[in-house]
Formats: structure tokens, C-alpha cells, sequence
């Protein structure tokens, strides 16, 4: 008795939710979706590329990216990592519930997971290439179309401009830098070599490349950096002291090379300056500037 009387006075309640759920069918369908991680409307970038995530910014979409790469030490740091290039954090990608998901995976097949979980979940996944001076150019170009938004593709071509201009042959710079050569590391020495975004800058703003054979990146031993002898040396190196640059030089200051002995040395420390990406339009300001240092140096000796 008592239990029939207690569910008398709560029967009208039980009636009343019924009757507001009828009203709403799809809300539990919703609800359940979102649970398993469908996206969101509007745009959601998963950014598993620091090069992309710093072109993304500079087209004004970072509050779009809902992930990041694990070595992004550019984007808020409180966003989740979904990954890097060894591998990808399925767990975390699903938590962000992305619309697109942008990566640098090279000619590489994509993962199977990836691939699957994008079908399943409507997810666009894109391997964006970050090599060259025109892949920079295009990947700008490609990264503003995903939001089908014109104003946002007006801000890429306005970008493109900016690093056609950055990249473009500078008065005197070939005469000053001479054979030029681009490294990344000093002990042991790796090189920009044919091919990297790196030395098609240098050539385009006027430069003569010391290395004109090989692959992108080239590890150099003393006794070829000997017969390379380049008339200048530019050091692109993230975060290096310039008030080191004794010790970072000390391994080519043993080889008695003509750059060092002649001081036409640049040391590049923008914390982009390895990122292929529209960063280049600074990196490329900060080359010209020591090499138009060079020219000027060249004028007022006797």
C-alpha cells in the first residue's frame, strides 16, 4: 500500500517528462552523438603540423585548432597533443572532435586507424606538403580554402605577396654573400642543400649556393666543408645565444674556413627559423639584414 500510494503521488511527474521527451526525439540521438565524439558545427582543426599551425595563425584561423602537435611549442600549450610523426593519439583526436585533421606525413601511406576513424566520424584528413619555397606558396593558399571563407583567401594571397617580396633578389647581396652556405648544425655539421626551402631562399634573394649537388639536407664531414670553403655562412638555429656564437662557430674555426676568418657569419635564431611556413617572410627580412651588413662593411674598407 504504501509503494502504490507513493507512486500515486509521483505518477503525474512520470507523465509530464514523458510527454516533453515526445516533444524532443531526436534529443537522446543528439546526446549519444556527441558522446561519441561527433564534431561540432564550424570548423575544427586538428594541427599535427607546427609549419601548418604557424600559417594557420597568420591567416587569423588559430581559434579554430582544436589539437595540436607535441612539439608546437607555438600554439596555447593548453591544447590537447593528438600526435607527431611517430605516431598519432587516437584517444586525444577523438576527445577534440575535429572536422579536419592536417598533418605533414610525407609520401607515406596515412594510417589505417586514421583513415577509418575519418570515415566513421566525417573527419577531412589532409597530409599537407612542406618542402619547398612553392610548397609554402600553395599550402598557404590550400590551408585558407578550407574555410570557403573569401576574406580569409584574400588574407592568403596577401601573404603569398609578402613572401614573393621577402624571397626576392636583393641589390648586392650576391657580390657581399658570395658562395653562401645555409647549416642547421654546427657539431657535426648538416647542411641546407639543393632542393630546401632553405637554400631556394638564399638563391632567389641573390645568394650563389656553396653546395650545388645532393639531397635537402646534407651531413657534412671537415674535409668536405674544407674544399666547400664558402665565402659565408648563414646558421639558422632556433634559439641559439648570439653571445655563443664564439662557441657554436668553434668546429669551423679549426677548419680556418674564409667565412669565419672574414666575419661573414649570420646566425639566425628566430624560433621558426627550421619551419618551413610563412614565417619565412621574417626569417628572409633577418638574412637580408646580415648580408646587406656584409655589402655595407665591403664600402668602408679601404
Amino acid at each position: 500500500m504504501l509503494f502504490l500510494r507513493h507512486f500515486c503521488r509521483i505518477r503525474p511527474l512520470l507523465i509530464a517528462c514523458a510527454w516533453v521527451l515526445s516533444l524532443c526525439p531526436g534529443c537522446d540521438r543528439e546526446a549519444a552523438d556527441q558522446a561519441a565524439g561527433e564534431p561540432d558545427e564550424g570548423l575544427r582543426l586538428a594541427v599535427l603540423s607546427p609549419a601548418a599551425a604557424i600559417i594557420l595563425r597568420d591567416l587569423g584561423l588559430e581559434d579554430a585548432i582544436v589539437a595540436r602537435h607535441a612539439y608546437d611549442k607555438d600554439l596555447d600549450q593548453r591544447l590537447p597533443v593528438a600526435g607527431d610523426q611517430a605516431g598519432i593519439d587516437y584517444e586525444s583526436l577523438l576527445r577534440a572532435r575535429p572536422t579536419h585533421v592536417l598533418l605533414e606525413w610525407g609520401p607515406r601511406d596515412l594510417p589505417p586507424r586514421l583513415e577509418s576513424l575519418a570515415q566513421r566520424r566525417g573527419w577531412t584528413v589532409r597530409s599537407v606538403r612542406l618542402l619547398t619555397l612553392d610548397d609554402i606558396r600553395s599550402a598557404t593558399r590550400e590551408l585558407a580554402a578550407l574555410t570557403g571563407d573569401e576574406a580569409t583567401q584574400n588574407r592568403a594571397e596577401a601573404l603569398v605577396r609578402q613572401l614573393d617580396e621577402a624571397w626576392a633578389p636583393r641589390p648586392g647581396i650576391g657580390a657581399a654573400a658570395g658562395r653562401t652556405l645555409a647549416l642547421y648544425w654546427t657539431d657535426p655539421p648538416g647542411a641546407a642543400g639543393p632542393g630546401s626551402f632553405h637554400q631556394q631562399m638564399l638563391e632567389s634573394m641573390g645568394t650563389t649556393p656553396a653546395i650545388e649537388r645532393g639531397e635537402p639536407y646534407i651531413a657534412l664531414d671537415g674535409e668536405r666543408l674544407r674544399r666547400l670553403d664558402p665565402d659565408s655562412i648563414i646558421l639558422f638555429m632556433p634559439g641559439a645565444d648570439a653571445e655563443r656564437l664564439d662557441e657554436l662557430l668553434g668546429p669551423l674555426v679549426r677548419l680556418d674556413l674564409r667565412a669565419v676568418r672574414e666575419g661573414r657569419i649570420a646566425l639566425i635564431a628566430h624560433p621558426h627559423c627550421q619551419l618551413p611556413s610563412t614565417a619565412m617572410i621574417d626569417i628572409a627580412e633577418e638574412a637580408a639584414r646580415a648580408m646587406e651588413s656584409w655589402r655595407a662593411a665591403d664600402h668602408r674598407a679601404p
